[in-house]
């Protein structure tokens, strides 16, 4: 069975805080730009998996679906007002964000629940010392990924 990609070639205005591009898909992988409310891009296809292949400016890189979508209204979301983190609501995505050390949600999350932050600020310098270019060498070299048969 093989996936399809949707070519959509449509700009957009981005309605978040906070929208980070990445070089590939995934936050292990270096930012090719982050955006802000009222910032444009141009998506380039959608895929299957739910990211999106854009370009800002000269810059060609990903975005995942979720990442667009507007702060949900109730819970969390008036303490985010006026803050600069991707999503409004201290619920799931800001757990999920925390669970992955993804600033600012992270941050946020740990301090919305009065929970410590040396546990999160530990794994936020572990994750910042492999990401980027040392995540995709060590990709390259074979260490991520299914194990051979």
């Amino acid at each position: 069975m093989c996936a399809a990609t949707v070519l959509a070639a449509e700009m957009i205005t981005v309605k978040v805080p906070v929208l980070d591009v990445w070089t590939r898909k995934g936050s292990m992988f270096g930012k090719v730009a982050t955006l802000k409310d009222g910032d444009s891009l141009q998506i380039i296809e959608k895929q299957p998996d739910g990211w999106m292949r854009v370009t800002v400016g000269e810059k060609e890189g990903y975005v995942k679906d979720t990442a667009l979508l507007p702060p949900k209204s109730g819970g969390f979301a008036e303490a985010f007002k006026g803050m600069n983190v991707g999503r409004a609501d201290a619920s799931d995505a800001s757990a999920s964000m925390a669970a992955r050390g993804i600033e600012p949600g992270a941050r946020f999350y740990v301090n919305a629940r009065n929970y410590r932050t040396d546990g999160l600020d530990e794994m936020m310098s572990a994750r910042d010392a492999v990401a980027g270019p040392r995540f995709e060498e060590f990709i390259k070299q074979g260490n991520v990924g299914p194990a051979p048969k």
